[in-house]
Formats: structure tokens, C-alpha cells, sequence
């Protein structure tokens, strides 16, 4: 997937307040306590997402050229990083990509998560699944 460069200062941004704060990796699965992150998530955002970040400030980057995981902890940064800035204004060009970034990483995401579902287990799965149409609603 190609992150374009206009939106590339903002998801470093978006990274620095996590790491400021160690706060929590957002998109953890419902069923990980928020509160006992996994110590290697931020390590995960400084050694592989951020220098992939900075590399990609003046071109953009495909998200192959990231950690898949570091990759899925910056995508999922999105939402919580639009709520923290909810009260400034961002272009609205920026932030209609900022979104549609998000909403295609989660709706490939659930397209994997689904097809990974055997046909006889759908509906004992259709709470995960909702929920995950939830998350992208809610941006």
C-alpha cells in the first residue's frame, strides 16, 4: 500500500505522541489488556516505523518497505490520532488521506481476517467480524 508524502509529517507525528507517552499500541485485540502493553511494541515504533517514516518524507513509501507489524501499529495510530487532533484543523485534503490510508489498510485487514474463516465457523466469528466493521466505522 503507498503512503503518500503529505501525510507522512503527520504519521510521524502521530508516532512521536505514542512514544512520548508510551502509551499503549492502538489496535490491540480486545482481549490484550490496554494497560500492559507489550514492552517491544515501542521499540517496534522507533526501530522500524519511524526510520521508515523519515525515509519517506520527501517520496512517499509502500508499506512493504516497513515491518508488517510496525506497519498494522501505525495504521492503527490513525484513529486515535484524528480524535487527539479532532480540535485543530488539518486540510482537508490531508485528512481525507489520512482516512481513506486507514480505511483501506482495516478493510484489507478484515478481507484477510475473513477469508481465513472456514465457511462452518462464520457465525460463531460474526462478533469479530462486526467489530472490526465497527473500528473503521467510527474514524
Amino acid at each position: 500500500m503507498w503512503i503518500e508524502k503529505e501525510i507522512v509529517p503527520l504519521l510521524i507525528d502521530a508516532v512521536e505522541r505514542i512514544l512520548e507517552a508510551e502509551a499503549p499500541v492502538p489496535g490491540m485485540d480486545e482481549d490484550v489488556a490496554e494497560s500492559a502493553p507489550d514492552p517491544n511494541d515501542l521499540v517496534i515504533f522507533r526501530a522500524f516505523v519511524l526510520p521508515a517514516l523519515h525515509s519517506g518524507l520527501d517520496k512517499g513509501f509502500d508499506s512493504g518497505d516497513m515491518l508488517a507489524k510496525g506497519f498494522r501499529f501505525l495504521m492503527n495510530a490513525i484513529p486515535r490520532y484524528l480524535q487527539e487532533r479532532a480540535g485543530e484543523s488539518l486540510a482537508p485534503a490531508i485528512y481525507g488521506k489520512l482516512v481513506k490510508s486507514y480505511v483501506l489498510f482495516a478493510l484489507t485487514d478484515l478481507a484477510g481476517y475473513v477469508s481465513s474463516v472456514p465457511d462452518e465457523y462464520v457465525r460463531e466469528n460474526l462478533s469479530g467480524i462486526k467489530e472490526k466493521i465497527d473500528r473503521i466505522k467510527r474514524i
